[in-house]
């Protein structure tokens, strides 16, 4: 897994494209999403806050895309070697059922 320090700006033209692209260790992104979590895992419940931002729009982001990001992170589960193999079976369960119904709708596509 590769770590790097975060750095971060919600200011529109805060980073150009030049002053990523200088530092291998940067990267950049046009929307964000962060999870934060207070509990350990595994032992008792957890207390999580979901913070976003869509940097288009200017908004967090909507239930659409909360969705789309979910459906993703199904996936990433399921594909995840270190995910437990009931859990990585239910987790491709999800994504694919949630796919095959979002196809199944008129005027939808998969993303």
């Amino acid at each position: 897994m590769k770590t790097y320090p975060v750095k971060y700006s919600i200011e529109p033209g805060s980073f150009t494209q030049e002053q990523i692209r200088a530092n291998d260790n940067s990267g950049g992104c046009e929307s964000v999403g962060l999870i934060s979590v207070m509990g350990k895992f595994g032992e008792g419940p957890l207390s999580t806050l979901v913070i976003t931002y869509d940097g288009h729009s200017k908004q967090e982001w909507t239930g659409d895309q909360l969705f789309q990001i979910w459906t993703l992170i199904a996936k990433k589960i399921a594909d995840d070697p270190t995910t437990s193999p009931g859990k990585a079976h239910l987790a491709s369960e999800v994504f694919e059922t949630v796919r095959s119904a979002i196809l199944a709708l008129p005027g939808e596509e998969a993303h």
